[in-house]
C-alpha cells in the first residue's frame, strides 16, 4: 500500500479506529492538540510512532510509470489507559480489539505485534498497556 507519509498512515489508523471502537473508547493521536483530562473517566487509545526506517526497494525508487518512493518499516505504538475504577483485564480487551481492527485492515500491512506488559500510572489515573506494530508501506512522492 502507498501513503504520501507515516503521519498520514497514523491519521488513517486513528480514523479507522475511531470508527470502529467509538462506543468503547475515545481513540486520539499519542501526541494530541489538547490535554488529556486526569484522571481519566473513559478508555482511551492512542496511536503514534516510536521510529521507523526507509530503505530503497527498486532501483531509482519507481514504484510504477507514474510513482516513485521507498518502502517504509513504521513502528506504530498502539496504547490503552483504562479508569484505575475499571477492570485491568479491560485493557486487555481493547487492545486486542484496536490491533485486530488494524490488522485486518489491508491497508496497514501490519507484519509484527509485540505487547507489552500491563502496568498501573498513578499520575494518569489508569492502567497502560502498550504494543508495538510493524507496517510495510511505500512512502510516495507523486
Amino acid at each position: 500500500m502507498s501513503f504520501q507519509s507515516s503521519n498520514d498512515i497514523l491519521n488513517a489508523a486513528v480514523e479507522l479506529l475511531s470508527g470502529t471502537l467509538s462506543n468503547h473508547a475515545t481513540v486520539i493521536r499519542h501526541f494530541p492538540d489538547r490535554i488529556k483530562p486526569l484522571p481519566l473517566k473513559n478508555v482511551t487509545i492512542t496511536v503514534g510512532s516510536i521510529g521507523r526506517n526507509i530503505s530503497s526497494k527498486y532501483l531509482g525508487d519507481r514504484l510504477s510509470d507514474t510513482l516513485h518512493g521507498k518502502e517504509v518499516a513504521l513502528q506504530i505504538e498502539v496504547a490503552v489507559y483504562v479508569p484505575l475504577t475499571k477492570n485491568s483485564a479491560l485493557a486487555f480487551t481493547a487492545l486486542d480489539d484496536a490491533v485486530n481492527t488494524l490488522i485486518n485492515d489491508g491497508r496497514f500491512e501490519i507484519k509484527e505485534v509485540k505487547y507489552g506488559k500491563i502496568s498501573a500510572n498513578r499520575d494518569t489515573g489508569s492502567f497502560e498497556l502498550h504494543a508495538n506494530l510493524t507496517s510495510i508501506f511505500y512512502e510516495t512522492e507523486g
